[in-house]
């Protein structure tokens, strides 16, 4: 079924607010047109059909959905992630130009965020809800073909088996100059949970990540023709990445390319730590690759500095 829904003006808050009320969904999608109109489709379980809008400002939407999926516009925008300061149960999600404020249930599975085909998007994940105990769904983050960040701030328990990816390199053909960064916090992945980051610019890493028996993939700079810049590819300033089982921790980073500067490391360790914290048998290796771009000076392949540290307890370590 469907059902149209016109809020006409004011297209300012507080304006037409839509309501979604409860039952339950397979998959929940919110598609956003521009910042007042869109759709929201529901598919599968006790509810399915689509909901059309134009003239809104926010949407609510108390689905108990197992997978939501947000996709945005193609124009330049910031998406950010938070806990819903009005209801503190559901998790907020607001684009500053290209989507209407959507806030909805935590996703017991899964949770997509998809930037857009084209713009330069900056996608901001400070927090979440509390429903369900917190958010432990799996988590993935399109960029598109602009030139998108991606930056996490807060703490996320992943379920056992659910997955962390932020692979930028995979959104499309050409997709543009990507960067990562975990600005705080630890992103816990348990069971065969794994975590995929991979951008074609760089990574930097305050917070941690942890896993068990899940890889940990960092790539940044890899791709065919290397981006050019002043930046350094994957940098561990305080955070660390630490295996207790039997995944593997898989880091590749390349240096940028700028004449005028230098410090272009491919990987770079200061006060950091890279670990495999199990002693046993098939317990998680540890490979990290580094090149340095080009410039004036101290373009090192790896550097580990500042009390940083690569260790392991009985998985093999290749630098």
């Amino acid at each position: 079924g469907g059902l149209a829904f016109n809020g006409g003006d004011p297209t300012t808050g507080p304006g037409d607010k839509l309501n979604i009320i409860g039952g339950s969904a397979t998959t929940q999608t919110f598609n956003f047109t521009n910042e007042n109109d869109g759709s929201v489709v529901l598919a599968g379980s006790t509810v399915a059909g689509t909901i059309s809008y134009t003239g809104l400002e926010p949407v609510s939407s108390t689905v108990d959905a197992a997978n939501v999926i947000l996709n945005y516009s193609a124009v330049t925008e910031t998406i950010t992630v938070s806990q819903d300061g009005g209801t503190p149960a559901q998790t907020l999600v607001d684009s500053n130009v290209g989507g209407e404020s959507v806030s909805f249930l935590n996703p017991t599975t899964s949770l997509a965020i998809n930037g857009g085909d084209t713009g330069d998007d900056t996608i901001s994940v400070n927090g979440f809800g509390t429903s369900g105990g917190g958010f432990t769904a799996g988590l993935t983050v399109n960029g598109g073909t602009g030139n998108d960040t991606v930056n996490i701030a807060t703490s996320i328990n992943f379920a056992s088996g659910n997955n962390l990816n932020v692979d930028l390199q995979d959104d499309n053909a050409s997709p543009g100059i990507d960067q990562f960064n975990l600005n705080s916090g630890t992103l816990a992945l348990t069971g065969t949970g794994s975590a995929t980051i991979k951008v074609s610019q760089q990574a930097t890493f305050v917070g941690s990540i942890t896993a068990v028996n899940g890889g940990i993939t960092v790539e940044a700079n890899q791709q065919l023709t290397p981006t050019a810049g002043n930046f350094r590819g994957v940098t561990l300033n305080t955070g660390n990445l630490t295996t207790s089982g039997t995944g593997n921790i898989l880091v590749n980073g390349k240096g940028g390319n700028d004449a005028a500067t230098g410090s272009h490391r491919g990987v770079f360790l200061t006060g950091g730590s890279i670990r495999s914290t199990s002693a046993a048998v098939g317990a998680g290796t540890i490979t990290i690759n580094g090149t340095g771009g080009g410039g004036i000076a101290t373009n090192r392949g790896v550097e580990i500095f500042n009390l940083a540290s690569v260790s392991s307890v009985v998985g093999d370590i290749s630098i």
